[in-house]
């Protein structure tokens, strides 16, 4: 699945395997049931990067980046105006 390497950004949150590598898979499985995960670091790393984190921070570089066009452009954008998709 795309992403995913971006997702498990670190071997301490698990591995990515390659898509139909059933050897890499196993082995993967082997390694995981035999490690002790720190969970709550995976969990902790998890919330601060929930969907609605990622999103927000997203709009908030849109944001940054309307403002910055605009202050070239000298078109007046409120911080906190909408972004639209027209």
């Amino acid at each position: 699945v795309g992403g995913n390497a971006e997702v498990v950004a670190d071997a301490g949150l698990g591995t990515v395997v390659p898509f139909g590598d059933a050897d890499g898979l196993r082995a993967a499985i082997e390694d995981a049931l035999q490690r002790i995960w720190d969970r709550a670091a995976i969990r902790r790393y998890a919330e601060e990067n929930s969907w609605d984190r990622r999103v927000s921070a997203l709009v908030d570089e849109f944001r940054s980046i309307m403002a910055a066009r605009a202050r070239v452009s000298g078109v007046e954008v409120r911080p906190d105006e909408e972004v639209g998709t027209g």
